[in-house]
């Protein structure tokens, strides 16, 4: 058994009583794990909401519906509201964590308070999908707070979401829908915001819990037998009544953990710890493609597969080994194995014999009684990371003024006070890199930094990009020199379109550090340079060194100054890492060439600037060689060129003196820009001025038209800067 496998069976372990008895159960939590089998941190650390597993902080979201009966952070401490992973009483079966709720009543004698502990937008586990006619089943533990005003006799119940998403059990079954109490006894003001739920005998206990599984008792809900006797009760002002169904097929999610207080309890403290949560349905569930974990680096010898069913009865990895670079993906090795009901494992087992390199490329899929999945998202070996990137927004769109409001989007940790890791970041060999951040609630993982509150809240105002921390990878640490090109900085708006932002043309869009930088003093530039552009032909280019391999260690060049609306959906930006260049990109190298633009469309040549003693130039095409090598002329090289695709990236490198050079700066393929019409316009004007018409290398502009109100009203040729056109009056 590998590793990995032996993390996830702990988990399993504790499930296989049950899964004897019935088809089709699914363990969704131990809190041991996350689902990807990366250890649970413990409290303090778990308190950070990058943390929370499933469960929400009882008053999240902001506007979450029994807000008003539980007092906030920093009332009585710092962290007077919290769901956060804990050893401190160890869990159930002999587990050594399981998940910690805890909260204060604003008012102990108030006999309509209640909990909605809801998995909405949760970092693992959000909004975990059910079957409408299986079970839900989880252990609790009521605990004496200690402060000696402990609400002990408690209630449970939960409020089931009728999404009608065909997802698996415990994956993301979606976010709307009509809501269900499940397992009350009544519900009043069932037509209002805030109804108040009546516990049912069979899920209420007076005083702490005690058994021989660590004073854990389980909870089971079976939603067909309550939906019978009548505990199902809707909540009619969002939507329910009474009835659990949903379409096109019959699922849900469970949305929340309600947590009542049986009559006379005055107390003011609630703790309540949760553990092993497990989903069954009546049905097998659909099967989904597997997720790899990533990145998956060169050396290698096992790829996580995660997202792994437990009906699923094979795994099939591939790896390709001689494609790197190809739209086509050709299986050298195929391996299958059974998970055995693992949620995540580690493969192949055993072990690949030929330890995985540079530019293999890795996929799965599973099969399960459903059928058999479409294979995976393709992940490319690489080398270890350069450094990692996270995206720091402005909520409030005030440019940094007081107060701040500052998040880290995509951010996964933090070291220090600033040394946040992000998406990880690698040096692809002549090619620009998308980095995507989105800005969704619940997608990426969001971690509080200056005056945030590791949430994003769009309220109808705007959103500015405040900057872009680069923070050393801990696990292959260098110290630098670094060189990095950022280029193409846009937004995603509402309506799908893409609004540039900062594509360095003109204007350095990052041309200052913020202060929580650790650079050696005076090795940090921001410049614009003219040797590679993703859209043009320039790009912010970057350099600094580290004093140390210390992973607090990180570089945040900032602002690109436009404000947009706070309805966006992402922000994203092209990167290219020209050092440390890795082995494959020919570190250490003679000069690199530069590759001339822009190049614009399927242009038929491209040209490559070289030494004056190169002997041959290859072009490259998104990192695959193009065509032979070309002898330069006097340090030029025209290379004819065939389906060039806007956005494809080309580099070049040359050799000189026997030794082959580092890869260009690469330039990606645009579409030709947009010339300008000369001022002024005249009525009844024949002619008309147009500058800023396409004059680049191997693509100058060969008809320029002039339209009014979207029709032709003349053209002529191009060939130079500015074209005067004959136009109907």
């Amino acid at each position: 058994m590998s590793s990995g496998n032996f993390r996830c069976a702990i988990v399993l372990g504790l499930f296989a009583a049950a899964a004897a008895r019935a088809q089709f159960v699914e363990p969704i939590t131990s809190f041991e794990t996350d689902r990807d089998g990366n250890p649970t941190l413990d409290i303090p650390a778990s308190y950070g909401d990058l943390q929370v597993i499933m469960f929400q902080d009882p008053r999240f979201p902001a506007d979450n519906s029994t807000n008003g009966f539980i007092s906030p952070d920093g009332t009585f401490s710092a962290n007077d509201e919290e769901s956060a992973v804990s050893s401190f009483y160890g869990g159930s079966g002999g587990t050594t964590k399981a998940l910690a709720v805890f909260w204060s009543w604003v008012d102990g004698i108030d006999t309509s308070r209640w909990s909605r502990v809801r998995t909405f937008q949760s970092p693992r586990f959000p909004n975990p999908a059910i079957h409408l006619g299986g079970k839900v089943r989880l252990k609790v533990r009521i605990v004496d707070a200690g402060f000696g005003n402990s609400n002990l006799n408690l209630g449970f119940a939960l409020l089931v979401r009728e999404t009608g998403q065909d997802a698996p059990q415990g994956f993301n079954g979606g976010e709307t829908g009509a809501l269900e109490f499940v397992g009350v006894s009544g519900l009043t003001g069932a037509n209002t915001a805030v109804p108040t739920p009546a516990p049912l005998a069979a899920y209420s206990f007076n005083g702490v819990t005690s058994s021989g599984d660590n004073n854990f008792v389980l909870l089971e809900f079976d939603l067909p037998a309550l939906q019978t006797s009548g505990n199902v009760v809707g909540w009619t002002a969002m939507g329910g009544d009474g009835t659990l169904s949903a379409a096109p097929v019959n699922r849900g999610v469970l949305d929340s953990l309600v947590v009542m207080p049986l009559s006379g309890d005055t107390g003011r403290d609630v703790l309540v710890l949760v553990d092993q949560v497990e989903f069954e349905a009546p049905v097998v569930d659909p099967v989904v493609k597997p997720r790899l974990g990533t990145p998956i680096i060169a050396g290698n010898t096992t790829v996580r597969v995660n997202d792994v069913l437990s009906s699923s009865t094979d795994v099939t990895l591939e790896v390709d080994r001689n494609s790197a670079g190809s739209m086509t993906f050709t299986a050298d090795e195929t391996y299958s194995q059974n998970p055995g009901g693992f949620l995540f494992i580690d493969a192949p087992f055993p072990p690949l014999a030929t330890p995985l390199a540079v530019g293999d490329r890795v996929r799965a899929r599973q099969t399960n009684p459903s059928g058999t999945s479409d294979y995976s998202t393709i992940v490319t070996v690489n080398p270890p990371a350069s450094f990692s990137l996270t995206l720091s927004l402005d909520e409030d769109g005030n440019g940094g003024a007081a107060p701040a409001d500052f998040e880290w989007v995509g951010a996964t940790g933090v070291s220090g006070s600033a040394g946040v890791q992000g998406k990880p970041v690698f040096a692809n060999c002549g090619v620009w890199t998308k980095f995507e951040f989105s800005l969704i609630p619940g997608v990426e993982p969001v971690i509080n930094f200056a005056g945030g509150n590791g949430m994003l809240q769009p309220d109808g105002g705007f959103y500015n990009v405040d900057s872009f921390f680069m923070t050393i990878d801990p696990t292959g640490p260098q110290v630098g020199p670094y060189e990095v090109f950022i280029d193409h900085i846009y937004v995603t708006q509402a309506n799908g379109s893409e609004l540039v932002i900062g594509d360095s043309e003109f204007v350095n869009p990052l041309a200052n550090f913020r202060g929580q930088s650790t650079f050696v003093a005076g090795s940090a530039t921001s410049t614009l340079s003219n040797v590679g552009s993703y859209d043009g032909v320039q790009a912010t280019r970057i350099t600094w060194t580290w004093p140390d391999t210390q992973p607090s260690n990180t570089t945040a060049p900032f602002r690109p100054a436009p404000n947009f609306a706070d309805t966006a959906t992402a922000v994203g930006l092209y990167v290219y890492v020209a050092g440390p260049a890795p082995a494959a990109c020919n570190a250490g190298g003679p000069t690199r060439p530069v590759v001339n633009g822009p190049i614009i469309g399927n242009q038929t040549m491209v040209r490559v600037t070289a030494d004056a003693t190169a002997t041959s130039v290859q072009l490259y095409v998104n990192g695959v060689a193009f065509g032979a090598p070309v002898a330069p002329s006097a340090g030029t090289a025209n290379i004819p060129t065939s389906g060039l695709m806007i956005g494809n990236s080309i580099s070049a490198t040359q050799v000189v003196g026997g030794n082959t050079s580092q890869f260009a700066i690469p330039r990606a393929v645009t579409g030709p820009a947009a010339p300008t019409l000369c001022a002024p316009l005249v009525t009844g004007a024949t002619t008309v001025t147009v500058s800023n018409v396409s004059t680049a290398v191997f693509a100058t502009a060969s008809l320029v038209e002039v339209f009014s109100d979207g029709s032709s009203i003349g053209s002529a040729p191009g060939g130079t800067a500015t074209v005067i056109v004959p136009v109907s009056p």
